[in-house]
């Protein structure tokens, strides 16, 4: 291993330095059911899958990456993420670069939706129907 990691970087022109070796098995034992919100089938064979959040803290994109990885390696299909944030979130993370993994995801921002107007044309309807 050493004299790869000594040459690896010139022969394949990385322009990088290569500090030591990394441990390259990855031990898993863990046993545990990683539930992701919903996921669904679309009619072209991937999937859909939706998070429903009412927090944002910095390690749920790597989570979700976790869930789709899991996924990806077991089924092969594309997966599509859309996370759906509460009303207090103004942003979150969409995009995470893991070197040669860059992951993102779709956010929707239920701030976004003018709830007042939806409540108002409800309001609006009800009363027509009241007058009659």
């Amino acid at each position: 291993m050493e004299v790869f990691k000594d040459g690896a970087p010139e022969f394949f022109n990385l322009n990088i330095n290569i500090s030591r070796p990394a441990e390259t098995e990855i031990k898993n034992i863990d046993i545990k059911t990683n539930a992701m919100d919903y996921l669904f089938y679309t009619e072209s064979g991937d999937y859909l899958h939706f998070e429903f959040q009412t927090s944002k803290k910095n390690e749920d994109i790597s989570r979700f990456l976790y869930y789709n990885s899991s996924l990806y390696y077991k089924s092969k299909r594309n997966i599509r993420t859309l996370v759906v944030y509460s009303s207090d979130i103004k942003e979150a993370p969409t995009y995470l670069d893991c070197g040669s993994i860059k992951y993102n995801v779709e956010a929707f921002y239920m701030k976004n939706l003018d709830g007042d107007s939806k409540l108002n044309n409800i309001n609006r309807v009800l009363s027509f129907f009241e007058a009659y």
